[in-house]
C-alpha cells in the first residue's frame, strides 16, 4: 500500500472510529451522570464505571463497523482492546483530574476534556494493534 492510500485508508477509518466514539461518549455520559447524581459517587468512580461500559460497546460496535473485522470472537484481540482501553482510561483520568484540580472546571464538564486523549490513544493502538490488518 502506497503512503497516499495508506493515508486515505487511515482517515476514512478515523472518521468511522470518531463516529463509533461519539455513540460511545453518548453512551458514557449517560452512565456518568447516572452514576455520579443518583448513586452519589465521586467523579473518579463515575468515570471509571462509563469508561468500562464504554470499553464493551466500543469493542464490538469498531471490529463490526470500524475495522470490518469479521474473525471469530478472540480473547486475544479483545485483550489487547482492553490493554489500550486501561491506559487510555489512565491518561485520560489525569486529563480529568487535571480539569476539575488545575483548571477549576466542574465535574459536569470536566469529562469532556477526558474525550480528545482517549480517543487519540484508542485510535492509534487499535489500528496499529488490536485490528492490525496482516
Amino acid at each position: 500500500m502506497c503512503c497516499k492510500d495508506l493515508i486515505k485508508t487511515i482517515g476514512v477509518t478515523f472518521l468511522k472510529f470518531s463516529f463509533v466514539g461519539v455513540l460511545n461518549a453518548i453512551v458514557g455520559a449517560i452512565v456518568y451522570y447516572t452514576v455520579l447524581f443518583s448513586l452519589k459517587t465521586s467523579p473518579t468512580t463515575a468515570y471509571v464505571l462509563c469508561y468500562i461500559t464504554g470499553i464493551f460497546f466500543s469493542y464490538f460496535a469498531n471490529k463490526a463497523k470500524t475495522f470490518k473485522d469479521n474473525t471469530p470472537f478472540c480473547v486475544k484481540q479483545l485483550t489487547s482492546f482492553i490493554i489500550i482501553n486501561i491506559f487510555a482510561c489512565l491518561l485520560s483520568l489525569a486529563m480529568l483530574s487535571l480539569a476539575i484540580n488545575c483548571f477549576h472546571v466542574s465535574s459536569e464538564i470536566a469529562y469532556f476534556f477526558a474525550i480528545p486523549a482517549s480517543l487519540v490513544v484508542n485510535f492509534i493502538g487499535n489500528f496499529f494493534w488490536t485490528f492490525k490488518k496482516s
